[in-house]
């Protein structure tokens, strides 16, 4: 029971605000070996509002989200985190039309669901008693200062037509055929780790990292979602 509710809590905290449509029914589970499977994930056109800059996102995609947590090894072998397939198109906020009521309505759906996910998971935390608390938050710290992340085929692309003189689209972007990101902390300088202590991520591997930038090329916001998906 109590592995359910760690993985229900990871993702609410780390992916609800990210992912739309993200509830159970999404999830495969094979918790006795640890494993987490989510697939044909699409990001919310917000998902970048933490940053602060007018952009939206058009079109976002992940293919494949698998996490693999060594229950019973959690101090020696790492938590992994894998993507496979992610694919964003950002665009200027002023260049993505809605209707007003859609908008609303849309915006007043997500917030239900937020609200829906906080009362689950406010009930899930009622089932634990201070002890079982405890542990839990021990695993969590566990899992995030041992972490293996991979990415692998990732691409974002900017595009904008409003904002050029040339009178025609044009848009940049990266890709990255594979990169590997692990996180530790500074145990060996402290002896002991607590924890409050700072988790650090390393870059471990990076392959066929490339930029670019098309000064004549096609909008891509209006058209159909395979398609996007396909041209990027």
């Amino acid at each position: 029971m109590i592995l359910k509710i760690i993985v229900r809590y990871i993702i609410n905290k780390y992916m609800k605000d990210y992912i739309e449509r993200l509830d159970d029914e999404k999830l495969k589970l094979n918790l006795k070996h640890g494993n987490v499977l989510l697939e044909n994930l699409h990001l919310k056109p917000e998902a970048l509002v933490g940053l602060g800059i007018p952009v939206t996102v058009a079109t976002g995609f992940i293919e494949k989200l698998s996490i693999a947590i060594p229950w019973k090894n959690l101090q020696s072998h790492p938590t992994k985190v894998e993507l496979d397939g992610f694919y964003m198109l950002i665009v200027p906020k002023n260049e993505v039309h809605q209707d007003l009521h859609e908008y609303h309505a849309e915006k007043m759906k997500r917030v239900q669901r937020k609200l829906d996910n906080l009362r689950k998971a406010g009930l899930d935390e009622q089932k634990l008693d201070e002890k079982e608390k405890g542990f839990f938050e021990k695993i969590k710290f566990q899992m995030l200062q041992n972490l293996e992340i991979t990415l692998r085929n990732f691409h974002i692309s900017y595009e904008t037509k409003s904002t050029t003189k040339l009178g025609h689209p044009f848009s940049f972007g990266i890709t990255i055929h594979y990169l590997q990101l692990t996180t530790t902390t500074n145990k060996e300088r402290l002896g002991k780790v607590k924890e409050n202590t700072l988790v650090i991520a390393q870059l471990k591997e990076m392959k066929w990292l490339s930029l670019y930038w098309n000064t004549n090329c096609t909008s891509r916001i209006h058209m159909p979602f395979e398609y996007v998906v396909v041209s990027i």
